[in-house]
């Protein structure tokens, strides 16, 4: 328990330890065009100047939640997605090789399901600590962008119920509360009301960070994931843009919320606005970034 305590102590001390922009970096960022600030995030979060994307990933981090048990449509459709993405044969994969980037599938233990933390502890602190810690370990320097996203059985539902205590127009049937979340309460709270996908979720983000990889959050999950995060110290995700859900637009106030945090909210990628499931949009975002860079190189030279 002391190991464990002092790895908690670690992963404290990093998030404490990053930093942001000046005051005026953020006032400065307020002005910007989108195009503009776009730029201004990759250059921030790979601390240099980024003309192109070469090695982008989308990663989907896979898990099941007790909550979400008995419902076998659930599970079968997951189960389904899973075979489909392994075979190369999902919607996912076609996305990802337009897109020409690398896709990763991360299972956390898929078929074990968490607790069911409507009775109890969604699980203990060894497993919170290491899903957080395989979360981290999924990042690559070779990278230079990374789109994260969460599926299982019950993980959309958590995510939901995850933001909704940040953004109440979000329904959620699931009731979770993130009260007095802070840097000394956090994975206290975390053991009781997260998943093993949002632990490594946070992991990622905190190991994209350090690595200076920008990174994409899509899907109620890693959104819920990234919103902790800022949570316990507002200059962690700065490396991160949001990709809104496709049901975005039922709950306006969601994008209003995250740019008053000064979160980069990525405008939407699917042609024609047709509905899709978590991990395509995170597909069409980096094909979306790497097309934007090629066409601001062009015409910027042409101008000059």
């Amino acid at each position: 328990m002391a190991e464990t305590a002092l790895k908690f102590e670690e992963i404290k001390a990093l998030i404490q330890s990053m930093e942001h922009p000046s005051c005026s970096v953020r006032d400065e960022l307020s002005q910007m065009d989108k195009i503009a600030r776009i730029k201004y995030w990759l250059n921030f979060a790979a601390d240099r100047q980024v003309y192109e994307i070469k090695r982008p990933r989308l990663s989907l981090y896979a898990a099941s939640h007790g909550f979400a048990k008995d419902d076998e449509a659930q599970k079968a459709y997951y189960k389904d997605m899973v075979a489909s993405l392994l075979s190369g044969e999902h919607a996912v994969n076609e996305v990802i090789n337009l897109a020409n980037a690398d896709l990763r599938l991360y299972d956390l233990n898929m078929d074990e399901p968490t607790a069911d933390l409507r009775e109890g502890d969604a699980m203990d602190e060894e497993s919170l600590l290491n899903s957080m810690a395989y979360g981290m370990m999924t990042i690559e320097p070779e990278n230079d962008l990374v789109s994260a996203s969460a599926i299982g059985a019950g993980s959309e539902a958590l995510g939901r119920a995850l933001c909704n205590n940040f953004i109440e127009s979000i329904d959620t049937k699931l009731k979770v509360s993130l009260d007095g979340i802070s840097l000394d309460s956090c994975f206290s709270i975390l053991k009781s009301t997260s998943g093993y996908e949002v632990n490594a979720l946070i992991g990622a983000i905190i190991a994209a960070r350090l690595a200076h990889i920008p990174m994409i959050l899509e899907g109620y999950a890693a959104i819920a994931a990234g919103v902790i995060l800022q949570k316990l110290n507002k200059d962690v995700v700065w490396h991160c843009a949001i990709a809104l859900p496709v049901d975005a637009e039922e709950h306006g106030d969601m994008r209003a919320y995250l740019e008053s945090y000064d979160w980069l909210v990525l405008d939407d990628p699917r042609p024609y606005s047709y509905g899709q499931a978590t991990a395509l949009n995170g597909g069409m975002h980096i094909a979306a970034l790497r097309q934007m860079l090629i066409l601001d190189h062009y015409y910027g030279a042409k101008a000059a």
